[in-house]
C-alpha cells in the first residue's frame, strides 16, 4: 500500500500552491521559517465559515485569489516587496 500523500485526504493543495510559488519566485532557500509564516498566513485568510469544508473539498477562484492577495500583502508589509495578484 503507497503512503497518503499531502492532497489525498485534503484540499488544502490550494495553500501549498501559494507557498511554493512564493518560493519559487524568490528563486532561493527562503529564509528560516519562512514557508511555515506564511501557510499559517494564508490559511489564517480563509474566514471560518468555510472551514472545514475546505480542508476536504479544496477552494474556488475566488478564495485561491483572497488568500494569494494576504499573501501578497504580508510580503508588501514585511518587506516591501510588491507582487500583483490577478485572475484572467
Amino acid at each position: 500500500m503507497a503512503p497518503y500523500r499531502q492532497g489525498d485526504l485534503d484540499g488544502l493543495c490550494g495553500i501549498y500552491s501559494v507557498v511554493n510559488a512564493l518560493n519559487h519566485l524568490f528563486a532561493i532557500r527562503p529564509a528560516p521559517g519562512f514557508s511555515q509564516h506564511m501557510f499559517e498566513t494564508v490559511a489564517r485568510a480563509i474566514p471560518s465559515k468555510f472551514y472545514p469544508d475546505v480542508l476536504w473539498d479544496g477552494m474556488d477562484v475566488d478564495l485561491l485569489t483572497r488568500i494569494a492577495k494576504r499573501a501578497a500583502a504580508t510580503l508588501k508589509d514585511e518587506i516591501d516587496f510588491d507582487i500583483k495578484v490577478a485572475t484572467p
